[in-house]
């Protein structure tokens, strides 16, 4: 049986504690609240698969427990879709499933994500990395495109772009904490290149090797949030500054870590609202000036969306310390 998930209070309050912001409070009332339950379930989903499952007391222990609730999380979402979901968690989405605005494939690929962390992860290259990220991080992008009405698919690939570098973001402020479970989102073949270790990962600071690593992965994440300002200008309005809202968190969380010469061993960086805010004017404009300049029939599709991936070439020098 699923333990509760967080109800409509619990989920503002655990959404205000994200480096990210979630729903901001100028899209309205119907759009927050759907956002909010995209949250909530997102949040309830990543429990599911934590290592104690310390939000829920009530809840089994270990591996196994964690995978049954993960299979009935899976159960509940495909009866949110015909409407018989019983669980608030899910119940919430049945509406959004319903009417179209959410798929139950975009959503179930979170709960396939979760089901891989259960055992012991690692990646061995950056595209291995991005191939998790497609499960992990990409369908909450697609997922808030589809709650705009906006899921056409030269935008999911940008905001796939977007999703994949705030994932890699959070991975990086992770580190000490995701190695203690086993769990290695930083590639072993960049880890070794600069002469890292596994080992590396649970020390109480980072070595220089690791944090050439870190910045390795932090400029790849800090090209692909380049994705943001074409969105934002695609999307416009309230839903385009959501997105360019996002992409600032990722930039002012990129700026602390670098503030911290990347080592997010011996201290977690906190996005200072400065740096977001300045982020988000950045963006902002730059969306702006592009917008003047996309033909009137772009502002519904587009043809074209840069392959994020593929400006990456540029990302492979690092500092030495």
């Amino acid at each position: 049986m699923l333990p509760q998930g967080l109800d409509a209070p619990a989920a503002r309050r655990r959404a205000k504690e994200e480096n990210f912001p979630v729903a901001l409070a100028l899209l309205g009332r119907q759009r927050r609240a759907d956002l909010l339950a995209l949250y909530g379930y997102a949040r309830f989903i990543d429990d599911l698969g934590d290592e104690d499952l310390e939000q829920y007391p009530d809840a089994g222990r270990g591996t196994e427990a964690r995978l049954a609730l993960l299979h009935a999380a899976r159960r509940e979402l495909a009866a949110a879709s015909t409407g018989s979901a019983t669980h608030a968690v899910f119940a919430a989405l049945a509406p959004l499933l319903q009417a179209g605005r959410l798929k139950e494939e975009t959503l179930s690929r979170l709960i396939e994500a979760n089901i891989a962390d259960q055992k012991e992860v690692r990646y061995e290259s950056f595209s291995d990395l991005l191939q998790y990220c497609s499960l992990s991080a990409n369908p909450v992008g697609e997922a808030v495109l589809g709650i705009f009405g906006r899921d056409e698919e030269d935008l999911v690939r940008l905001s796939d772009s977007i999703c994949s570098a705030l994932q890699v973001i959070e991975h990086l402020q992770d580190l000490g904490e995701d190695a203690g479970r086993q769990r290695f989102y930083i590639p072993s073949s960049d880890l070794f290149r600069f002469g890292a270790t596994l080992d590396d990962l649970s020390a109480p600071s980072a070595s220089p090797a690791l944090r050439r690593t870190v910045v390795l992965q932090a400029k790849r994440a800090r090209s692909m949030l380049g994705a943001a300002p074409e969105l934002a200008s695609r999307l416009g309005g309230l839903p385009g500054l959501a997105v360019a809202a996002f992409a600032a968190g990722g930039h002012a969380a990129l700026d602390e870590i670098e503030a911290h010469r990347f080592d997010t061993l011996s201290i977690q960086p906190k996005v200072r609202p400065l740096r977001l805010i300045s982020h988000l004017v950045g963006i902002w404009r730059s969306a702006s000036k592009m917008r003047r300049r996309l033909p009137p029939q772009w502002l519904a599709s587009s043809a074209h969306a840069p392959d994020a991936p593929g400006r990456l070439a540029s990302c492979d020098r690092v500092p030495r310390w």
